[in-house]
């Protein structure tokens, strides 16, 4: 039971500190997008018209070069969802995952409105952290009062040994 419960703060402490970095990263990609026109959005998203289209999105359909959009570029899952098709959009090593449809034009708005609205991406990665906080303090609380109950129960045992010894010590003592 304890060990399951290091397990998951162990896990969920790597998870906070990748999630904290890649909120940084959001943040700084989300102030670099601001600099970017709605022409800039409006060229980007002419140029995306064609694709991701559903038989690249499904790996059907290879390019030489890999698409880039806003100095994000498009990354492909290694097993791509028949139910929910995805991308990600990658920049750095961080990568962030957009859901696909399944007309090569609705996908390009997709892509280009996940970009326009990057800020709420950051406060979204903000707000995940802040659960993940709350979660890793709840489980050392809970830590501590277990090991203090456990103390507890630890010390009252090593009472009744000391008094049980005793005891059978001062009955043998009759018997001799």
């Amino acid at each position: 039971m304890i060990e399951d419960v290091m397990e998951e703060l162990g896990v969920l402490e790597k998870k906070l500190r990748d999630t904290a970095l890649k909120n940084y990263s959001a943040y700084m990609y989300s102030q670099q997008l601001k600099n970017f026109s709605n022409d800039d959005f409006l060229k980007a998203y002419h140029s995306l018209s064609d694709n991701p289209s559903r038989r690249y999105i499904y790996g059907e359909e290879v390019t030489d070069n890999p698409i880039t959009v806003m100095d994000f570029t498009i990354v492909l899952p290694e097993n791509q969802s028949d139910k929910k098709p995805y991308i990600y959009l990658q920049k750095d090593t961080n990568k962030f995952l957009v859901y696909m449809g399944d007309s090569a034009v609705g996908n390009a708005k997709r892509v280009i409105n996940y970009l326009k609205r990057f800020d709420k991406i950051y406060k979204e990665l903000q707000e995940n952290i802040a659960a993940m906080e709350k979660r890793k303090k709840d489980i050392t609380e809970n830590l501590q009062n277990n090991s203090n109950t456990y103390n507890t129960r630890l010390a009252k045992c090593l009472e009744e040994k000391e008094e049980i010894m005793h005891l059978i010590t001062e009955h043998m003592g009759e018997d001799v």
